[in-house]
């Protein structure tokens, strides 16, 4: 599995998923949250928008590991929410 490829050789593992309102990002999950997450994703159909949202952030956040803009730039620390029911959708 890639999280545990991950974990072992210290290389951070960006996780995400979608449903039809929610969306998650997170960079180095516990085995929890990434079962959470899987589950989520098996449960529910994707919405696009939602979809096209998190895929930007993961597509950012990887870039942060890769190609950082200045050396303070670091990846996310805690799970990115996206609502798009929500008042504040982030």
């Amino acid at each position: 599995m890639c999280w545990m490829y991950c974990k072992e050789n210290k290389v951070p593992f960006i996780s995400a998923c979608a449903s039809e309102t929610h969306g998650f990002v997170d960079v180095n999950p516990d085995e929890k949250r990434l079962k959470d997450q899987f589950q989520i994703g098996e449960a529910n159909e994707q919405n696009l928008i939602v979809s096209e949202v998190i895929a930007g952030f993961v597509i950012d956040e990887t870039r942060k590991v890769l190609m950082p803009l200045n050396p303070k730039e670091k990846v996310i620390s805690k799970t990115l929410k996206y609502d798009l029911a929500g008042d504040n959708r982030f």
